[in-house]
């Protein structure tokens, strides 16, 4: 291609028709594989069938009994619920029946191209890696073998909410989902101790991550409908017990803070926030540790400052009046 020259630039023309980006995703598309009893009591949908969901009703029709008024609940119908709670929710929501295993739910998932996250309906058995692999080990062997394809997804599975409170919890935690940890890293695990059993904490925690956009920190991001007794939640010392075993992130309820900050309680609630920050930096974004220095070791120059400035922009006012 001849270049004209014009004195003292060039100008130069790149054709970019052709050219196809190096990676593509939906981050706000979530799957949400779960059981549901046989014949009409699990709802209308056929098996291993993805299916978009796009309101309570959806679910409740496709996946739960309705007799009359009265609606059944499944497994999956409750968690497709949980997940179109979180504000803002997941661009689309599939569900997919489960019949007879796991691993023909998930093989039916493999042709829809835009599923980002794929969550079990409150599932917590971690299950056998086979060969074939079940419950939750099915789970990662089927994200870790798409994304090898080339279909980049994530799978979020939770730690058994019922799980006592005891001095050995974060070791028996880190014995227990081992299995899970992911070499690729294409499996996210969470925990709400103390939240209801039938409360799936891992679908509505994929939920409320699919919302936001991928560079967006998920730190004291709110997960609605999930509940933990102040009681059951996480002290600092467990914090760095859990944050200590490789390849293991913990994800915190951010309520606790807000509950000690409504309690007026507020060293406690900065205690935490450091405690955090030490075991694991890199859950702590830089703006809050912004807000702890300004509010906390230097309230009282931000305050004069803050002063100063309103003084100035009173003086601006004044002195433009009087031109």
């Amino acid at each position: 291609m001849t270049v004209l020259a014009a004195f003292p630039f060039i100008e130069v023309r790149i054709d970019t028709s052709g050219l196809t980006p190096v990676a593509q995703r939906s981050p706000g598309v979530i799957a949400i594989v779960g059981k549901t009893p046989a014949g009409p009591s699990g709802g209308t949908a056929a098996p291993n069938t993805p299916l978009v969901v796009s309101t309570a009703d959806d679910a409740v029709n496709l996946f739960a009994e309705k007799v009359g008024t009265t609606v059944n609940d499944t497994q999956l119908s409750r968690s497709l619920k949980l997940a179109l709670l979180q504000d803002p929710a997941p661009s689309k929501i599939y569900g997919v029946r489960v019949d007879p295993d796991y691993a023909a739910a998930l093989a039916a998932l493999e042709g829809v191209d835009d599923v980002t996250f794929v969550a079990l309906a409150e599932e917590y058995d971690v299950g056998t890696a086979g060969p074939p692999a079940t419950n939750l080990q099915a789970l990662k062997a089927h994200v870790e073998g798409m994304s090898a394809q080339g279909l980049k997804r994530i799978g979020v599975a939770a730690v058994d909410p019922g799980r006592a409170k005891s001095p050995t919890y974060p070791a028996d935690v880190d014995a227990t989902m081992t299995p899970l940890r992911s070499t690729v890293s294409r499996m996210i695990l969470v925990a709400a101790r103390g939240a209801s059993a039938t409360t799936d904490v891992a679908s509505a925690a994929m939920a409320a991550i699919a919302g936001f956009e991928p560079q967006v920190s998920m730190v004291l991001k709110k997960v609605r409908g999930i509940a933990m007794p102040l009681a059951s939640q996480y002290s600092p010392s467990e914090i760095k017990q859990l944050a200590a075993f490789p390849g293991l992130e913990l994800r915190l309820d951010p309520h606790r803070a807000a509950a000690y900050l409504d309690n007026g309680d507020d060293d406690k609630a900065l205690a935490l926030f450091k405690e955090l920050a030490k075991a694991n930096p890199s859950l702590v974004a830089d703006h809050v540790n912004l807000g702890i220095a300004l509010f906390k070791d230097y309230v009282v120059p931000f305050e004069i400052s803050s002063v100063l400035f309103l003084s100035a922009m009173v003086g601006t006012v004044v002195i433009g009046k009087k031109e």
